[in-house]
């Protein structure tokens, strides 16, 4: 919908004096392919964030959970299409906007669990696929969650895969991440979030690097 677009919408990039449409505002108007609302009816984002729950997500540009990777919506949809593989919506400059993709896993020794992907670009700025799924970094328009000493205008959970979340640590920790309290609010926040799954823990825990974990030209060296 248009109102995901962020000169419409507040987003956690935006600072908190910067004043944008709320979405019940009743004075829209258009001037070619723009909208606009008038001036007095603008609202501050930090204003904005304090309004936006689980309850009433209206307001805030967010990412849409049912379209990430791995999420039941996803994998209902491959189901129910009869694909025995996965679905998803991804980033990449080389494919325009719309065009949809298939990844398909060239090293199934390697990398015995990785399915065939379709996905639909949706976004830009990438130089390589850039795939969103759950327990991603949250990036520069986080609408998640708290994490370290950063505090987002609005965000919609109360627990994410952060160092204060005990029990996701400790699961990592069994996995083969020894140094996951230290490393995982770094990955979350800067270095593109979780990825590689079973199969690169258990790589890790057999001592290997994470360079020699992953496969080659893998975007943030694994996160």
């Amino acid at each position: 919908s248009w109102y995901y677009k962020s000169m419409y919408a507040c987003t956690n990039s935006d600072g908190v004096e910067v004043k944008k449409c709320p979405i019940n505002v009743t004075s829209w108007g258009c001037s070619g392919t723009s909208l606009y609302c008038k001036e007095e009816d603008k609202v501050s984002c930090g204003d904005m964030g304090k309004e936006v729950s689980p309850k009433k997500p209206n307001g805030f540009g967010f990412m849409c959970p049912s379209l990430m990777l791995g999420t039941s919506e996803m994998v209902a949809a491959a189901k129910k299409d009869g694909f025995d593989g996965t679905y998803a919506v991804v980033t990449i400059d080389a494919l325009a906007c719309g065009q949809c993709v298939e990844v398909v896993n060239d090293d199934s020794v390697s990398f015995p669990l990785a399915p065939t992907m379709r996905a639909q670009v949706f976004n830009t700025v990438a130089d390589s696929i850039d795939v969103y799924m759950a327990g991603g970094g949250l990036g520069a328009n986080n609408g998640c969650s708290a994490v370290a000493d950063f505090t987002p205008l609005a965000s919609l959970y109360k627990r994410y895969p952060t160092s204060d979340n005990k029990e996701f640590v400790k699961h990592l920790e069994n996995l083969g991440y020894d140094k996951a309290e230290k490393q995982i609010d770094q990955v979350i926040r800067f270095g593109g979030g979780l990825r590689g799954g079973k199969t690169y823990a258990n790589c890790l825990k057999s001592g290997n690097t994470s360079i020699a974990c992953q496969p080659p030209g893998n975007g943030c060296n694994g996160g």
